[in-house]
Formats: C-alpha cells, structure tokens, sequence
C-alpha cells in the first residue's frame, strides 16, 4: 500500500505517528491511517491493518514523497483501543 505526501517531513511524521499506535495498542488500522491524511475510511478499513511496520519506507518520487506500506492484513480479532 503507497501513500503518496508533499514532503518528506510529513511523511516522516505519519509513519511515526502510526508506529506510536502500534507501539501503545499492538496494531494501528487502515482506518487510522485514513484518519492522519484525512481520506474517508469505510467500515471493513478498521479491521484491517498492521502490527509491524519496521518494512516500511519512504521514496522520493516526482511529486513528493511515497510511504510503502506492506499489505495490510486483519486485526480485527484485537480489543477496542
């Protein structure tokens, strides 16, 4: 999953920021991720999601920056955070 941003800072800040969520909570979802770069998430997004992000990386493109997310996979056996 690629997530495309202006700038290396912001894309920086958001994979940080859902590093922090997995670090708290076990997992952060699609739908969190949504949430940061505010795009419009539909239910099914908040079952899906990470555990590990530590593959993740950030590639200057033409644009801007792109974050690579590995797939998301399910994580909807967890608690409510």
């Amino acid at each position: 999953m690629d997530i495309e941003v202006k700038t290396k800072a912001e894309a920086e800040d958001i994979l940080k920021e859902l590093r922090g969520i997995i670090d708290r909570y076990g997992d952060v979802s699609v739908e969190e991720l949504y949430d940061l770069i505010t795009v419009v998430s539909s239910f099914t997004d908040s079952t899906q999601g990470w555990r590990d992000l530590r593959q993740a990386t950030i590639k200057e493109g033409p644009e801007g920056y792109t974050i690579s997310l590995p797939q998301p996979g399910s994580i909807s056996d967890n608690q409510e955070k």
